[in-house]
Formats: structure tokens, C-alpha cells, sequence
């Protein structure tokens, strides 16, 4: 290409943008490929158009533009929210000219997807704005769809782009917060890191995410996790507090030893040792209540075999040693004249065996029971946990122990360990163990460890006080916490706009309702501003030509419903207000942006000849679609209708019923509300406390009975 043809085609752009930027027009005019057909092009002129007049009659007014769909959405919160932003730009010399548009068209005349000629069809109305009321220097803010958008004129010329203010944790799920942003960015010297109101709330766990799940929904969600909060922590408090002794003895001894030297009873590490300190002395503990339990049992039987009788004559009481492997030995005694059917685990006897394993440690392989920590020991190539004279994992094994009768037994796993005490000599008799007998520890110590703990009792009040009141306190104070910060979320983002239909029943705003009756009384054809892209000027005329050829009772309206406008999205309110002023043989066919409704009041057509047009029509372009309506209206034969459009009153009260919002979050009868539900979960909460207690004090009763 040469030097020339290169310079004039980058300088050909250049020069169109820079006569379009002095001539007050809107870049992207220039710049936009234009729509595929001319009536496509005609369609989004008056479009643009009718956008134009209807911003600047706002702006002119002082107010802030807002389409039907997105009125709702500017509450008091969110002007309190901008107020001060507002005020700071107009400090400036210019005007701040703020639109909330819920509903800008996606789709063309034709039917085809504007894709990015969205943003310049925005971009010509805010600059249109500016030429028709000859703006000299004017910030435009637009909240769509739940973006931001700004814009910036200055001595009349356009020197910031329409442009998406975007970050990833801004709220833009109401109009307050995100153009809260867009103005305070203006200043460059501003930091575009969020501010607290600026940033997206955050819930936790369970909890409404979006706008209208918040306003519906209310706080019945969080006073829901509350209660499960709450129950879950009273039933582990209360399990701790109660002391369910077999199932912690059994998950306690499961738990996996750090690994020590290689030989089993080595020395191995002091420092873990020294850290297992207190779980192992808990374990002792308890397996010294165990022996005292089991101690008085046999002490009770009368049904003894004659070994069980010699070695219980043979064995020092629980309160005369500190041997754990006697210990061991007395409950172990106790299952065997019981008849337990439970093994013991070889290396920790204290511990019910879950397995079986073989093991060449004594010279020869032999299957030994052992319990589940022990078998994850063995599984992992780590010595196993064991039990001696000197305590847990201390000294030398108490099977390396020379004629002992729990060596030879194995605590079951070779032999009854009554029958294997019982052949022992008369000068036999186990070692004490480590330090002082257990019951020589004081006064106090002797009478807590000779008193069996499923023996004792706590005093009533004391159970009422820590588990029906402390308890219950702790769980609803953590479960108001985390819902607490869900409400402030809540509020962030909830907006009248999302309270439903019900919300507007008996108080509909009519102002747009009793401009298209107006309309309709003289043409009967009525094609909202929004709706606009999808008729040209000639579509118009077409569809007026073909209503007044198939009737005077026929009126076309081509109005788009969003779930925000004054209807709530429900079409059944609109054309509750349209009919109480048409006559009524009226049938209204109602165009929205994604297809044709024919909605009759007092007759209906045959629903064979309907489904026919529809059958033939269903992929062309809504004004191609309405006029196929109208020109079918010949072959529709009308029937009286029963359906509930008669029955306006009745229809109004049951939406009303089903629609019933909750009171709107952040307001006094919320917050009343929010006290309330938390007031009747403690109230459930302290009820499940107190038969959670009942129930665990029977049970108590009942074992120790038993034993």
C-alpha cells in the first residue's frame, strides 16, 4: 500500500472524530455500524428521540430521570446515599444529570440482537440531551440494569466517554451505592478502592442473595440457622457437660499416638511425651473409674467361677494401687464374669478391640486383637500404643513382664486372664506401680477416685444453670451475631422495588396507565417510549390501519412489563386500571418485547383459530407478529368469558394474599420483627435445653441402676 493510501486511512477516523467532538455530536455515531435495515434505523431515531425529550423534561424539572421499571428503586435510602456526592459535582459549575433506566432494549426492529450498539444508542441520547438544551458542562450518571454508567460535557463538548464503572465487589444492585462511585471517581485525585457503602455485602452461609430473595424472604432464613446454631450447640455442650463417658472412651483411645523410637517401649521422644501428658493421664483417670466400677461389681456377684474368685482375692483394690495394668485387669475381670462378648486390645487393654493383626514382635507371628488407633499404628509401619506398670506408652510393655499372669494371658488373647491369675503362685502379687496408690493422693482425691463418677450426682441447679441457661445464652448470642451482619447485608441491598405485586394492590401508580387510556380514547394505538426500537414510524401506520380494520373495539398497546415497575411485572394490575376505563367490549392486544398477548374482558376467541396464528407467527418480529393478529382478527369466533378478569375485587385480594411482603428491611417493624424471631428462638432453644437434660439425667438414673 502506498505511503499516502497508509497516512489517509489513519487520519480519516481522526479527523471525523475530532468534527463530530466540535460539533457536539456523539462520537459513536461515526464510529457504530447502523442497523441493518432502514426501518430498523428509522425505529431507533424516534427511539432515541422520544429518550431525549423525556430525560430533558426530568432534568429541566431539577429531578432525576426514572423510567416505570426503575422508579421504585429511588427510595429516601438512596438519595440520602448520593446526596453529598451530588452536591460535591454541582460545586463544580456543572450539572449532574442522574437516569435509572431498568429496561434498555436488547433487540431491533428486526428482531436481531443490538449487542454493542447498546452503548452508543445510550451515548446519543445523553448527547442529544446536551444539544437540545444546549448543556454547557453536565455530568450524566445512568444506573442500568445493575451497572453504572457516566459521562462527562464540558463548554458543550464531550471530553468522558460513556463508559461501565466496574470493580468487582461494587453494590450495584441498587442505584445509591454504584453511583455513589461513578461521581466520586470523577475526581482523579479520588481512589477508585471501594468505600463501606460502595462495597457489595456480604452474607454468610444460609441467606437470601439476591435483591428480591432479601425483601420476599425477610429474616425467616437467619432466624431458621439461628435455631440450628443454637441446637447444634447445646447438644455438643451438653454431651461434653454430661459426660458420656463409653463413647469418649472409645473415640480417646482410637486417636493416633505420635510416633515414638523404633522399639516398642523404647525411650522415644521426650518432647512428645511431654505433650501427650495430659490426654494420657486423662485416659488413666478413666480407666481407674473403670476399675472402681468394676471392682464393686465383682465385689456385688455372687455368681463367680472359682478362678474369678481367687483372682479377685489375688488383686489389690483400685484404691490401693496405681498400676494401670491392674486396673485394666479388674474391669477386664468384670466383662469376663459377665460374659462380655467385647475383646480387649492386646497392646492397650484398657481399650476395646476393633480388629485383629498379626504381630512377630515376641519372636514368632501370632493375631492379636487390637483396638482401631493401634491398627493405624501397625497399618503405618509406627509403633503401636501400649500399656505397663509405669502408665501409657511408659516403661517396658507389661507382656515383656516376666511370669505375669497378664503376659500369659494377653488379656484374653491367649486365655482367660481369671484363669491365668488364678495358676499363679501364692508369693505372686503385681507391683504397685508409679508414685503413690491412687486412693493415697489426699483426702479429697480419695474420695473422688473411690466414688464411681456414674455414682455421683451434680446438684439440679447446677445442670439447670450451665446447660438451660449459660448454654443456651452462648448459642443464641453466636447465632444473633452472624445474623445480625446477614441483616446489615440485607439492608444494603433491599429496595421497595422488589416488594411485589402485592405491595402496589389498592395503591398502583396510575400516571402512566391514565396516559395510554388518554391515548387509546384517541387512536387506537399505543406504543410506550421503551418500546420504541421495535416500530417505525410506517409500522405504526401499519398497525393503525389493520386495528381500525378489524374493529373499534380493539386496542393495540405495546408496553414491556419488568418485575419492578408500578405493576411488579404483573400485567393482570394493568390491565385491571385499563379496563375500568374502556368499554366494556374492548379486547386489548397487548405487544411486549418478546411476543403478542391477546387480552379480552368479557369475550375470548376460539382457541383453535388463536393457536393457528400462533402457530405461524411465533418467530417473527413483535410488530410482524401484532399485525398477523390483526389481520386473523376476522377469523376468531368470540365466546362470553368466565375467567377471572371479570372478577377484578376478587383477583386484587388474591394477589394481594399471595404477594404479602414482609416488612421492608431496615425499617422500624423490621427491626421489631428481627427482635422477636430472635426472643421466640431462645425460648425454643431453652425448652430443647431443658429436655435435652431431662432426658440425659434419666439416662443416668437408668445406668446407674443397672450397674
Amino acid at each position: 500500500m502506498p505511503p499516502s493510501r497508509i497516512a489517509l486511512t489513519v487520519l480519516c477516523p481522526v479527523v471525523l472524530l475530532l468534527s463530530s467532538m466540535l460539533l457536539g455530536a456523539a462520537p459513536a455515531a461515526a464510529v457504530t455500524e447502523p442497523l441493518r435495515s432502514a426501518e430498523a434505523r428509522a425505529a431507533a431515531d424516534a427511539y432515541v428521540e422520544e429518550q431525549i425529550a423525556a430525560v430533558g423534561a426530568a432534568w429541566d424539572a431539577g429531578e432525576v430521570f426514572a423510567d416505570p421499571g426503575a422508579a421504585a428503586f429511588w427510595d429516601d435510602r438512596q438519595q440520602a446515599i448520593v446526596a453529598e456526592q451530588v452536591q460535591r459535582a454541582e460545586r463544580t459549575g456543572a450539572a449532574v444529570n442522574i437516569a435509572l433506566v431498568a429496561a434498555r432494549p436488547d433487540y431491533d426492529r428486526d428482531g436481531e440482537h443490538l449487542g454493542t450498539q447498546r452503548d452508543p444508542l445510550l451515548q446519543r441520547i445523553l448527547m442529544g440531551d446536551a444539544q437540545a438544551r444546549s448543556v454547557d458542562s453536565a455530568v450524566y450518571v445512568v444506573w442500568d440494569e445493575r451497572s453504572v454508567y457516566s459521562l462527562v460535557v464540558e463548554d458543550g463538548v464531550l471530553v468522558r466517554d460513556l463508559g461501565e464503572h466496574f470493580h468487582q465487589d461494587l453494590n450495584a444492585e441498587v442505584p445509591g451505592p454504584a453511583i455513589h462511585y461513578a461521581l466520586r471517581t470523577l475526581d482523579p485525585a479520588e481512589s477508585t478502592e471501594l468505600t463501606d457503602v460502595e462495597r457489595e455485602p456480604r452474607f454468610q452461609l444460609a441467606s437470601p442473595r439476591t435483591p428480591m430473595e432479601v425483601v420476599r424472604q425477610g429474616h425467616q432464613a437467619f432466624d431458621f440457622f439461628s435455631l440450628l446454631l443454637g441446637l447444634g450447640v447445646i447438644a455438643v455442650l451438653t454431651f461434653l457437660h454430661t459426660g458420656a463417658r463409653p463413647l469418649l472412651n472409645r473415640i480417646r483411645g482410637q486417636e493416633r499416638e505420635a510416633p515414638r523410637s523404633h522399639r516398642v517401649g523404647g525411650n522415644g521422644s521426650r518432647r512428645a511425651r511431654s505433650a501427650n501428658e495430659p490426654s494420657r493421664d486423662r485416659q488413666l483417670d478413666r480407666l481407674h473409674e473403670k476399675a472402681v466400677l468394676g471392682h464393686r461389681w465383682l465385689q456385688r456377684t455372687t455368681k463367680l467361677s472359682a478362678d474369678t474368685k481367687d483372682a479377685v482375692s489375688r488383686l489389690p483394690e483400685p484404691e490401693a494401687t496405681s498400676n494401670p495394668v491392674v486396673l485394666a485387669a479388674w474391669s477386664a475381670l468384670a466383662d469376663e464374669a459377665r460374659g462380655a462378648a467385647s475383646r480387649r486390645c492386646f497392646f492397650r487393654p484398657d481399650l476395646c478391640a476393633e480388629a485383629t493383626r498379626t504381630w512377630d514382635a515376641l519372636g514368632t507371628d501370632l493375631e492379636v486383637p487390637v483396638s482401631e488407633g493401634v491398627r493405624a499404628a501397625l497399618d503405618d509401619g509406627r509403633d503401636p500404643s501400649y500399656l505397663s506398670a509405669k502408665g501409657i506408652d511408659r516403661g517396658r510393655p507389661y507382656w515383656r513382664e516376666k511370669k505375669s499372669p497378664f503376659a500369659a494371658s494377653g488379656f484374653g488373647a491367649f486365655g482367660p486372664l481369671s484363669a491365668a491369675i488364678a495358676a499363679m503362685p501364692e508369693s505372686w502379687s503385681p507391683p504397685p506401680g508409679p508414685g503413690a496408690p491412687r486412693g493415697n493422693r489426699g483426702a479429697a482425691s480419695s474420695r473422688r477416685d473411690s466414688t464411681p463418677r456414674a455414682g455421683r450426682s451434680r446438684p439440679l441447679w447446677a445442670d439447670v444453670l450451665v446447660v438451660g441457661v449459660l448454654i443456651p445464652v452462648v448459642a443464641i448470642a453466636l447465632a444473633t451475631a452472624v445474623s445480625w451482619h446477614n441483616h446489615t447485608a440485607q439492608v444494603a441491598i433491599a429496595s421497595p422495588a422488589n416488594l411485589g405485586p402485592g405491595a402496589v394492590v389498592g395503591s398502583v401508580d396510575t400516571t402512566r396507565t391514565d396516559s395510554i387510556v388518554s391515548a387509546l380514547r384517541e387512536d387506537q394505538v399505543y406504543i410506550d417510549p421503551g418500546m420504541r426500537m421495535h416500530f417505525s414510524p410506517a409500522d405504526e401506520e401499519r398497525l393503525e390501519q389493520a386495528a381500525a380494520d378489524a374493529g373499534p373495539e380493539v386496542a393495540v398497546v405495546a408496553l414491556d412489563f419488568v418485575g419492578t415497575d408500578e405493576f411488579r411485572g404483573d400485567k393482570g394490575l394493568f390491565l385491571r386500571e385499563v379496563y375500568a376505563h374502556l368499554p366494556g367490549d374492548a379486547v386489548v392486544l397487548l405487544v411486549g418485547a418478546v411476543g403478542v398477548d391477546l387480552e379480552t374482558h368479557e369475550v375470548i376467541p376460539d382457541f383453535e383459530a388463536m393457536s393457528a396464528v400462533r402457530d405461524r407467527i411465533w418467530d417473527l418480529p413483535v410488530h410482524a407478529e401484532a399485525a398477523e393478529y390483526l389481520q386473523a382478527w376476522p377469523q376468531f369466533e368470540w365466546v362470553a368469558n368466565t375467567g377471572s378478569l371479570n372478577d377484578f375485587e376478587t383477583t386484587a385480594q388474591r394477589l394481594a394474599d399471595r404477594y404479602e411482603p414482609r416488612s421492608m428491611p431496615g425499617s422500624p417493624e423490621y427491626f421489631t420483627e428481627v427482635r422477636n424471631g430472635q426472643i421466640a428462638v431462645g425460648v425454643v432453644i431453652l425448652l430443647a435445653a431443658l429436655v435435652v437434660l431431662t432426658l440425659l439425667r434419666i439416662r443416668r438414673s437408668i445406668t446407674k441402676e443397672n450397674r
